[in-house]
């Protein structure tokens, strides 16, 4: 017996000592990992080139010292800050590439943070200078980054030929530029938002440090359901600054554009001021054809028209920003401009029945139209510790319109005349506060509010008997609030929003009390990012939802006068219209990929029908349609071929909308399809011939179908005196190929018309700097989108 209670003591006793061992064992286990975790540090810092410009996408390797292992790596931000974590302190080298500068290597310990500096890499081999190249697109975070210093994109002869190089940029019937499939972009210069179109053209493309493409703005962005252009300059050391240049075209006629920049830089100090004129002369065609049915019966009007049109605008900006401690900027901005714009159109017209003449007029329009409008931007940053950032923008434009309009018409052997009067008045009041607070390197968090209001009033006379007067004041107050989560690691990225806007809107009608209307509209707008980016691989998944106001003179009450069969109204009644849009880009080395889907509700469309208490007058205006969506899809290709340097953009636009024309239902999905290839050519003596060709199937935009267009440009640049002297000369729209065709069925009314603005022209362009050294402002808006609006 005593020896089975001593057995079963001693096993006891060990049953006691495993458990006791296991819960030792299990103890160091988790103590051991938690101290491996805790030992793991981490390693940041900046990379800069010589000009202390920060360096992104730049490769950075953590290698052991002792056998040149590998350890871990990472790729450098936009800002050119990194982080590598590592879990055991070693001696380590860190070893940072890039191409076209030389790699740099360095020692280093964990905890350490440092700035590096590279050195552009240059190899000299029989008088000629060998340079590597980086990619000159590339794509992070749902944004297409177009590197444009030290790339041959700097020797553009224009700005508007800088745009036109961007993939998915493409240009207009009227000259302008807009993104594919999205129209015209909203513009930001080093953050702050572009009210004057002048200042861009005013900029030079050896100033540009790189251009983004955000095709889908998230929460700090206005909800405006537009794509965002952001141009980041390059700063260089204190000192003076000037640029004069000009510009002369010859087309059908001749224009002109004259400008001078003048800055200033020192230390705390930065003072900037632009001037530039615009003489602007062309010829325009415009046939179109009106068909009306009304029961077995065909109402048509054939209009031969051809005008001609000159302008000239004197555009102005002086910026001045100081700062009054190494965290505090302050600053302020005037720009603006004075357009006077002369118009004169002659019109051949056959009214027909069943096409039996009834009626020829001969119409002379002569329109003449003043705008001038004045910006005033003050701005206040803050950084209150290395986490904590805030931001205060305010804005103030003035913007006036004057328009006059005299028509002459000949029918038979009667005349008759026309004058129209109109005068519009707006002011827009705008404050903006962002609060910035990083968590650490990884966790960021954005917030604020803006606040616009808006006051307008517009007065119109017409001795027509077809277009009423009109008298009307027009207020808008817009509240918005937004939060954006950002979160960034080495290979995922993320970044989720959401924004609030309410908005107040009162038509007052002085003329007429039932056309009054007051709408109110309060709205959520999610956004999110999701990014992968790893090696030379690239991806990002978007989401957002954004609303498109109509502009104040679609919502105008004003009626402006054609012919006596024709003429123009705004539509008070017009409703925004709500859009979602998903989109997935993806790119490796020198390929990027996107394709997005977008919906949108009460699209706000041209339109037109017939009067009902004239039913042979034509009422061109814009309404609301149900809903229509897109599928597209975007290519580009971008590779150095020793000096040739070909670039292939490529983009695919599915609508789905319908309509409806004499009680049946019409398809408007056509699809469009554009192509742009880009090349560039460098040449003896450092001259640089570029070959740029459009083509566009034209498609479906809106209710219209459009036929294909072209456009051919070839320009030779040279530089001289060290890059400070810029000479080129181009020939665009070489075969005349650039000109719109449109055919569309509204209602009861099949539309045809051709838009000829003659773009063809040849031009020699000089630039001269005074030296090398960019101002820039370094301030904000708060105007959103009303200035465009006008």
């Amino acid at each position: 017996m005593l020896l089975i209670a001593m057995h079963r003591i001693l096993n006891r006793l060990l049953l006691e000592y495993k458990y006791i061992k296991m819960k030792q064992l299990v103890f160091f286990l988790f103590f051991s990992s938690q101290c491996l975790i805790n030992i793991a540090q981490t390693i940041t810092g900046k990379i800069t080139d010589e000009n202390h410009n920060p360096l992104s996408f730049a490769n950075v390797v953590l290698i052991n010292a002792k056998d040149s292992a590998f350890v871990t790596g990472t790729v450098s931000k936009e800002d050119g800050t990194f982080l590598l974590q590592a879990s055991t302190n070693k001696d380590y080298i860190l070893k940072v590439s890039l191409v076209g500068y030389v790699t740099n290597y360095s020692k280093c310990k964990l905890g350490e943070a440092r700035t590096i500096v590279m050195i552009q890499q240059s190899e000299l081999l029989k008088d000629v200078v060998v340079k590597a190249e980086r990619p000159m697109f590339q794509q992070r975070d749902g944004s297409l980054i177009t590197r444009v210093e030290g790339s041959l994109l700097s020797r553009k002869p224009s700005m508007e030929d800088l745009f036109a190089s961007i993939p998915g940029v493409v240009r207009t019937s009227t000259g302008t530029m807009e993104v594919f499939g999205l129209g015209e972009p909203v513009y930001y210069i080093n953050n702050r938002k572009v009210q004057n179109q002048s200042e861009i053209q005013n900029l030079d493309p050896k100033n540009i440090k790189n251009i983004e493409l955000i095709t889908n703005p998230g929460a700090r962005y206005d909800a405006e359901g537009k794509a965002v252009l952001k141009i980041t300059t390059l700063e260089r050391e204190d000192g003076y600054t000037g640029l004069i240049k000009s510009s002369a075209t010859l087309s059908e006629r001749f224009s002109h554009n004259e400008g001078l920049t003048i800055g200033y830089k020192k230390k705390k100090l930065s003072v900037s001021a632009t001037y530039s004129f615009l003489g602007f002369s062309n010829k325009m065609f415009q046939p179109q054809t009106k068909e009306i049915y009304s029961g077995q019966n065909i109402y048509s009007e054939v209009l031969d028209q051809q005008g001609r049109q000159d302008q000239k605008s004197h555009s102005w900006d002086l910026g001045l920003d100081y700062q009054l401690s190494a965290k505090q900027i302050i600053g302020i901005k005037w720009d603006g401009f004075i357009r006077r714009n002369e118009e004169w159109r002659y019109t051949q017209l056959d009214y027909k029945l069943n096409e039996a003449l009834l009626e020829h007029s001969d119409i002379s329009n002569n329109y003449h139209n003043c705008t001038s409008m004045h910006h005033v931007n003050a701005f206040y940053y803050v950084d209150w510790s290395k986490k904590l950032s805030t931001q205060f923008i305010a804005d103030y434009v003035n913007n006036q319109n004057k328009y006059n309009q005299f028509v002459d018409e000949i029918v038979s052997d009667s005349a008759f005349n026309t004058t129209s009067h109109s005068h519009g008045t707006f002011n827009i009041y705008a404050v903006k506060q962002t609060i910035d607070y990083k968590f650490d390197s990884h966790h960021s968090l954005s917030w604020g509010l803006d606040y616009n209001q808006v006051k307008g009033s517009g007065i119109l006379n017409s001795s027509s008997s077809i277009v009423s007067a009109s008298d009307y004041i027009q207020k808008e107050n817009k509240l918005a609030l937004f939060v954006e989560y950002s979160y960034n690691h080495d290979i995922w990225s993320f970044i989720s929003g959401l924004r609030y806007e309410m908005y107040h809107s009162d038509y007052k009608d002085k003329i007429e009390e039932k056309n009054n209307i007051h709408r109110i509209y309060n709205n959520l707008f999610p956004s999110m990012t999701l990014g992968y980016h790893k090696g030379l691989w690239s991806h990002s998944l978007s989401f957002s939802s954004k609303i498109t106001r109509p502009t104040f003179r679609q919502l105008s009450n004003n009626n402006y006068y054609s012919d006596e069969f024709t003429y123009q109204q705004g539509n008070p009644r017009l409703k925004p219209s709500i859009s979602y849009l998903a989109q997935w880009q993806s790119s490796y080395r020198f390929i990027n990929l996107s394709a997005s889907y977008n919906y949108t509700k009460d699209i706000t469309l041209f339109d037109m029908y017939v009067s009902e208490n004239k039913p042979q007058v034509i009422v061109s205006t814009y309404n609301n349609f149900g809903h229509i969506h897109y599928l597209k899809l975007n290519l580009n290709i971008q590779k150095k071929i020793g000096n040739w340097h070909p670039t292939l953009s490529m983009g695919l636009s599915q609508p789905f909308l319908k309509t409806s024309f004499r009680d049946e239902t019409i398809h408007h999905n056509k699809v469009q399809f554009y192509t742009v290839a880009d090349q560039s050519f460098i040449l003896l003596k450092d001259y640089i011939l570029s070959a740029y060709y459009y083509y566009c199937n034209g498609g479906a935009i809106g209710l219209f179908s459009i036929k294909p267009y072209q456009e051919f440009n070839l320009s030779l640049t040279k530089s001289l005196f060290h890059n400070r002297l810029d000479m080129s000369i181009s020939g665009n729209d070489l075969f005349h190929k650039m000109k719109y065709r449109e055919n569309g069925y509204l209602t009861n009314i099949h539309f045809t018309q051709t838009e000829d603005y003659r773009l063809w022209n040849y031009s020699i362009s000089i630039k001269y700097k005074f030296n090398n050294i960019k101002t820039k402002f370094r301030g904000a808006s708060a105007v959103n989108n009303e200035i465009n609006r006008l």
